[in-house]
C-alpha cells in the first residue's frame, strides 16, 4: 500500500503477507496504521517524507530492515520484530524529526541488542521504555463485540 503525492489515510485491521516489495510505503504523505499486521517483506514499512504513526500492529521482519524512514515516526504497543539485518534503518536527518519507538515489545528485553539492531547516524532514534513482553492479543467473535456495545 503507497501513499505519495501529499496522500493522507488509515489503514486499520489488515493482515499484509507474502509481500514481495514494502508492505506499506509512504513516500509523501501521512497515514495513521492501526491494528495490522505487516508480515516478512523487503521493508514491512518505508517512510521518506511525511509522518507515520503505527499503533497496536505487528511489523513482522523484512528482508532488508522492518522499518526504513527518512522521516518522523511513531510506534506505539506494537510488536518490531528483527527479520535479520538492522531492524530500524533511520536515516533522519532534518531537524525536529524523531523516530519514537517507545513503548513497544522487541521480542527481547535485551537493550544492547535492541540497540544493536537500530542504525541511527543522526541519533534521531527514542526506543526506551520497551515494554517487556508481548502486546496481548484478546480474541473473541465479531458477535461478541456487537453486543458490548448493546444498550440493555
Amino acid at each position: 500500500m503507497q501513499f505519495s503525492l501529499g496522500s493522507m489515510g488509515y489503514v486499520e485491521d489488515c493482515d499484509f503477507r507474502d509481500i514481495s516489495f514494502d508492505d506499506i510505503d509512504v513516500g509523501w504523505g501521512s497515514v495513521v496504521v492501526r491494528r495490522c499486521y505487516l508480515g516478512p517483506a523487503r521493508f514491512a514499512l518505508a517512510a521518506s517524507i511525511g509522518l507515520v504513526q503505527v499503533y497496536d500492529s505487528v511489523l513482522a521482519g523484512g528482508s532488508q530492515n522492518t522499518i526504513a524512514t527518512t522521516t518522523s515516526l511513531i510506534i506505539r504497543n506494537s510488536h518490531i520484530l528483527n527479520g535479520g539485518p538492522p531492524t530500524v534503518n533511520a536515516q533522519v536527518s532534518a531537524p525536529g524529526e524523531t523516530v519514537d519507538l517507545r513503548e513497544n515489545w522487541w521480542g527481547t528485553i535485551d537493550l544492547a541488542t535492541i540497540e544493536s539492531w537500530i542504525l541511527d547516524p543522526y541519533d534521531r532514534v527514542t526506543y526506551e521504555p520497551i515494554l517487556d513482553g508481548p502486546v496481548p492479543v484478546e480474541s473473541s467473535s465479531l458477535g461478541e463485540l456487537k453486543a458490548s456495545f448493546r444498550r440493555p
